[in-house]
């Protein structure tokens, strides 16, 4: 018996070391910013970066799940919106939103979550695509997650760093990220003439960035129509990442 307790003791204090170690390779590669009740986070490793976005306000739950997130990269750091994803695209749920309000404290979140359309969108600079979030070769993985008992919802992106920049050496050292949720969160406002337009997208099921010219509609969620409301509501974000890698 005394054997035994030696070994798990062993085991335990192995684990806390490479846990501890752990934490020093990757510490300085965390960001942690709180914003409007809102906790954005975001490490990486040598090829991806993984960002999360939580929070416990009821409001901001349901504007993320009506609305949608979307993500912007701006290596520069220039909070340029040329390169971002997005998701949902659309809503799993009644578009009235005083409905949604008057029952959101009724809602089963992880029902909603379950039911959300597998639709979502990266464009880099000129290049619009699709892709589904379960089965795509752009190597992007997208979720939302519900803990019942904190009562939090979190977004959670994991991108590939080479669909951030097709530079082969990429300097992140000046990588700033927004986070756009809301009346707001559709795309870049230089970008909203060609918003009509109605091109072909790209492939559903992701495959690359390609060469074709995707559609750049601004309407794959429609704003609330109470502008005050959405305007107070919105999400507009932008941090600068701690990350050299």
């Amino acid at each position: 018996m005394a054997m035994k307790q030696i070994v798990t003791l062993i085991v335990f204090f192995i684990s806390i070391t490479l846990y501890a170690e752990s934490r020093k390779i990757y510490k300085a590669d965390t960001t942690e910013v709180v914003n409007e009740k809102v906790l954005y986070s975001m490490t990486s490793d040598h090829k991806n970066m993984y960002i999360s976005m939580s929070t416990t306000d009821k409001r901001t739950m349901m504007l993320m799940l009506r609305s949608g997130v979307t993500v912007y990269f701006d290596v520069k750091g220039k909070k340029n919106k040329d390169v971002y994803i997005k998701y949902p695209l659309k809503s799993a749920y009644s578009n009235n939103k005083s409905d949604i309000l008057r029952k959101e404290n009724k809602l089963d979140l992880n029902h909603l979550i379950n039911n959300l359309p597998k639709e979502a969108e990266y464009n880099y600079f000129d290049n619009t695509q699709q892709f589904h979030i379960d089965l795509n070769s752009l190597d992007v993985v997208l979720s939302f997650a519900y803990n019942r008992k904190n009562d939090m919802l979190t977004y959670y992106l994991a991108v590939p760093k080479s669909n951030i920049s097709e530079v082969e050496k990429i300097d992140l050292s000046k990588l700033a990220i927004g986070v756009v949720v809301g009346k707001n969160g559709d795309f870049n406002q230089k970008k909203k003439t060609n918003s009509k337009s109605s091109g072909m997208r790209g492939s559903g099921s992701g495959g690359g960035r390609g060469k074709g010219r995707g559609n750049k509609s601004g309407n794959a969620s429609h704003p609330p129509q109470n502008n005050r409301k959405s305007t107070s509501s919105a999400i507009n974000f932008w941090f600068k990442a701690t990350t050299n890698k």
